[in-house]
């Protein structure tokens, strides 16, 4: 799939950033983070809140790394499906208000017309008789991932399987997302909720199953609970939103499905976000994104000097250069790793992400709508009543519904785990969520203490820097013979002859912060060193511990840095671990 990446606003401030004094507490949190930072393997934010006081706020490695703009602890990101609960929140403040009913058939508040329909939406679930029932879902369901409207845009089964027809990623390409780009180039990306969903043609899709009786997690059924918002308000949802976000006092944070292309933002991180490979490299870019070459991964990638390799004017002689480099330590037993940006980002991930996930918000924002919406309800319209129906109308996840001793569910536009007798009265003891838009990763923990709101835990990481997919990482990184979790130095790499020649000085460059993100050898100590025994470091196989916790670290679904460093926030205040695993 070849997308051209669009580059976010880079009106970032330069700015020293804010340093709050911490607590010891939250010492080896910022050492891990830290050396991660240093490593070449994250770059982002990581803001910790109990109560209303904040612990620890701090942001690492760089924001823009070809210029070498260092990250902030409050810039403005996107946040990605985080954006769901938000519409969530939209539509049950209509419920209370009584302005629609959040239990009624959705097809109650959709104008056919504009949708380009001939009638009353009259999905039916696929292999059901066409002149059956109208199986029409409600917006509850659709909030819970229980809507059964296709998921054309996330397509995430089998090659084989029956909804691949209607998939605008995958196999089928081609089929569904020409007249879909199409309109949305026709306007910036400044498509309405109705224009997305007639072009996308989702509505004459059909559904997955009966609504209400399977879970599949599906942005398009977000995009009709957002367009219903904007029907029944007779705002566009973009003003909607602003109605209510400045009801939490949220003065950062904003919808925006042209991701400035109509208006820049300031403070706003550069789109896409970069990836830290690990080698052996070729294998990993090749099972990441499913290219060929280096030549590849450059014109995806779209930003060649962040790579800090030669001559960046120079595509090809920059990508057969690292092409040897990586080929030559493709049968060492170290890491090497590399930083370009997220490849194939499209000009409308915001437009296409819209109610499900356009938003854009800082840490210190997405603290204070966590605070206000769990201890102070009737700020934003709401009651304890809507609330528990916000959190405690749920849909079973497969794979994930019980992790240890927790048991998880969907609520809408969160995950929760449930607690009908916590105190509190919410039916909820956790919320968790992560948001994921063009490579950036924004995890959100909620720990909701059982009697003092002072008590309560916000942990947000925000990463800008990623680690590529678990699944692709080289096998053996990061356990010693025991199988311990440990820095140090494996058996010595074969191509530390080719390294050498291709190591100088301007190509490993210092542990500053701005150099953290660009082209890396991993680096075996927190301190700067000679360029020669930093590359003999990283030939002879020094992996960073922080790896190896993150191959071991629990649940298995959330082995990711970002989920680590949450783990790391939570034992830092609280002494024991997350979720109250055991």
């Amino acid at each position: 799939m070849r997308q051209s990446a669009l580059i976010g606003c880079l009106l970032l401030c330069l700015f020293a950033p804010f340093a709050p004094s911490y607590g010891q507490d939250t010492g080896q949190l910022d050492a891990a983070a830290q050396q991660a930072a240093r490593d070449g393997l994250f770059a982002g934010m990581v803001h910790v809140v109990q109560g209303d006081s904040v612990l620890f706020s701090n942001g690492f490695g760089d924001a823009v790394p070809e210029l070498g703009v260092p990250m902030r602890n409050d810039h403005r990101y996107p946040i990605g499906s985080n954006t769901k609960l938000f519409t969530a929140v939209a539509v049950w403040q209509l419920h209370k208000a009584g302005k629609l009913n959040a239990y009624a058939p959705v097809a109650k508040y959709m104008n056919s017309s504009e949708l380009g329909l001939s009638g009353p939406w009259c999905p039916r679930a696929h292999n059901t008789s066409t002149t059956g029932p109208c199986q029409v879902p409600n917006l509850q369901q659709l909030l819970r991932m229980s809507g059964g409207v296709l998921g054309f845009d996330n397509c995430e089964y089998p090659e084989d399987a029956w909804q691949q027809q209607y998939c605008i990623t995958g196999p089928n390409i081609g089929k569904g997302l020409n007249s879909l780009t199409t309109v949305l180039m026709g306007q910036m990306g400044a498509v309405s909720m109705a224009e997305y969903l007639k072009a996308s043609g989702v509505l004459n899709m059909p559904l997955e199953f009966a609504p209400g009786t399977a879970y599949h997690y599906s942005n398009p059924g977000y995009t009709l609970a957002g367009y219903i918002v904007e029907k029944v308000s007779g705002f566009p949802l973009a003003n909607y939103f602003q109605t209510y976000i400045s009801k939490a006092n949220l003065s950062s944070t904003m919808y925006d499905v042209t991701n400035g292309a109509l208006g820049l933002h300031k403070n706003v991180l550069p789109y896409p976000a970069y990836v830290a490979y690990l080698a052996p490299a070729t294998q990993q870019i090749e099972a990441t994104m499913g290219i060929d070459s280096l030549d590849d991964l450059v014109d995806s990638a779209g930003s060649v000097s962040s790579w800090n390799f030669g001559d960046v004017n120079n595509k090809s002689m920059v990508a057969s250069e690292h092409q040897a480099v990586l080929n030559s330590n493709t049968q060492s037993s170290g890491v090497y790793a590399f930083t370009a940006r997220y490849p194939g980002p499209s000009n409308f991930d915001f437009t296409m992400g819209n109610a499900a996930g356009a938003m854009l918000s800082t840490p210190q924002d997405m603290a204070q709508w966590f605070r206000v919406l769990t201890t102070k309800p009737e700020q934003l319209g709401l009651n304890r009543e809507v609330l528990r129906s916000l959190f405690g109308l749920t849909t079973v996840v497969p794979r994930v519904q019980t992790i240890g001793n927790t048991t998880w569910l969907y609520a809408q536009g969160v995950l929760v785990v449930p607690d009908a007798k916590h105190p509190r009265g919410l039916g909820v003891s956790h919320l968790y969520y992560v948001g994921s838009l063009g490579g950036f990763r924004a995890v959100v923990y909620v720990a909701l203490h059982p009697t003092d709101p002072s008590k309560d835990l916000f942990v947000n990481v925000l990463a800008a820097t990623v680690l590529p997919d678990l699944a692709t990482w080289p096998s053996g990184i990061g356990f010693n013979g025991e199988g311990h979790c440990v820095d140090g130095v494996t058996t010595a790499s074969t191509s530390s002859a080719n390294m050498t020649r291709r190591g100088s000085t301007n190509n490993i460059t210092s542990n500053t912060s701005s150099s953290i993100g660009r082209r890396r050898l991993l680096s075996p100590s927190s301190t700067a060193a000679a360029p020669a025994r930093r590359l003999a470091a990283a030939v002879d196989g020094y992996v960073p511990k922080i790896l190896c916790e993150v191959k071991k670290s629990e649940p298995v679904a959330m082995r990711t840095l970002e989920d680590l460093l949450v783990v790391k926030a939570v034992r830092a205040v609280t002494g024991s671990d997350w979720f109250g695993l055991q």
